[in-house]
This record gives C-alpha cells, sequence and structure tokens, in this order.
C-alpha cells in the first residue's frame, strides 16, 4: 500500500477576458505495465475553474493504493476552454508550484 499525493499551481491571470474562462483539470493515473493493450486506471480526478473563479489556482489530490512490481503512478494535468482541445498553457511551471510523491505504507495486519 502506498500514499500518493501530487499539488499543481493553475494561473489563469493571462486567459482572455472576451471568451469563456479556462478550466483545470487534474487526473492520477495507474499503470499495470505487464498489461498488453491495457488502458490506465483513473483512481482520483478534479475539475476547477471555470467563471466567478480566482486567477490563480491550486489542486490537491491525494489517497492510498495498493500496487505491484510492474504498476507506475501518473499525475496528468492541463487546462480547457470549453470547444478546445486541453494545454498545459496555464499550468505555473514556477519552482516548487507543482511537485508528486509518494510513499510505501507500512502493513501491520
Amino acid at each position: 500500500m502506498y500514499f500518493v499525493y501530487a499539488h499543481h499551481t493553475f494561473d489563469f491571470s493571462k486567459a482572455a477576458t472576451n471568451r469563456p474562462s479556462p478550466i483545470g483539470v487534474h487526473n492520477i493515473y495507474k499503470h499495470r505495465l505487464g498489461l498488453i493493450n491495457g488502458a490506465p486506471k483513473r483512481l482520483w480526478t478534479a475539475k476547477f475553474g471555470g467563471e466567478h473563479t480566482s486567477k490563480r489556482q491550486t489542486n490537491f489530490l491525494c489517497g492510498v493504493v495498493r500496487m505491484n512490481m510492474l504498476d507506475s503512478i501518473e499525475s496528468q494535468v492541463c487546462s480547457y476552454v470549453p470547444g478546445e482541445n486541453c494545454t498545459m498553457k496555464h499550468v505555473d511551471r514556477s519552482p516548487y508550484a507543482n511537485y508528486f510523491g509518494m510513499f510505501k505504507l507500512v502493513e501491520l495486519f
């Protein structure tokens, strides 16, 4: 069992004001590398932003997951304006604005 966590910061301050406000999306996936054509399993997701929100937003996802030897974890973020493709344009790239980690939990039973 592992505790997995990820934090991402979005900066919507440069978004155009004459169109709908961007929406941020954050997903954490588990991949099973040993499976042929195995689709990733989405563990957690968050959507935020849109109208009446602040220009800078942060998101934190975490949880406990059982992992096997060939499994991997991926944190994925993007932002989009409804009707357009997801991009990384609004993800803050400054130091310490985004992080991902995991640690093994001790099993007592």
